[in-house]
């Protein structure tokens, strides 16, 4: 892993330029650096989720909102396996792929939060959870499995 210089990118009709102010690293990240979860190419960005504020906006999102940057694009790649992650100064992304957040919680706590709660979320989608159900959380220290039970609660 090495640290290179790029410049801004470019404006891309339909998307919107991140600048990424705080990006997590999770064990997904450490499996491709090691290689054990090969990355599509190389030289890669890894990272797969992050923090930001828009710089260029379009009609959704303003300039100088918070977002998170969604670990998965829109069309389902995993940021920072599939394609270029947020380990970078500026993002360009579709607007589907942000969340703006709420100005109650600091940058550092929500860049570690997507990952998990995601997880947690298409896990229960694939179980077709539902109100009333029950779960069995195996890994309930952890992020995936803490992030299910709260989840699940709602």
């Amino acid at each position: 892993m090495s640290l290179m210089d790029r410049s801004q990118p470019t404006h891309i009709e339909g998307h919107i330029i991140a600048k990424i102010i705080y990006a997590a690293v999770n064990a997904v990240d450490d499996s491709v650096r090691s290689g054990r979860l090969p990355a599509r190419r190389s030289p890669a960005i890894p990272g797969n989720k992050a923090v930001g504020i828009i710089v260029k906006d379009n009609d959704e999102l303003s300039t100088g909102t918070s977002v998170i940057v969604s670990c998965f694009t829109v069309d389902g790649q995993i940021q920072g396996i599939y394609v270029d992650g947020v380990w970078q100064e500026y993002l360009v992304v579709k607007p589907e792929e942000l969340i703006p957040i709420s100005e109650h919680i600091s940058d550092e706590q929500v860049a570690a939060f997507p990952v998990s709660f995601f997880s947690a979320q298409a896990c229960l989608n694939k179980a077709d959870f539902q109100p009333g159900k029950s779960i069995l959380s195996l890994a309930v220290g952890g992020g995936v499995g803490n992030a299910g039970i709260q989840r699940a609660k709602k």
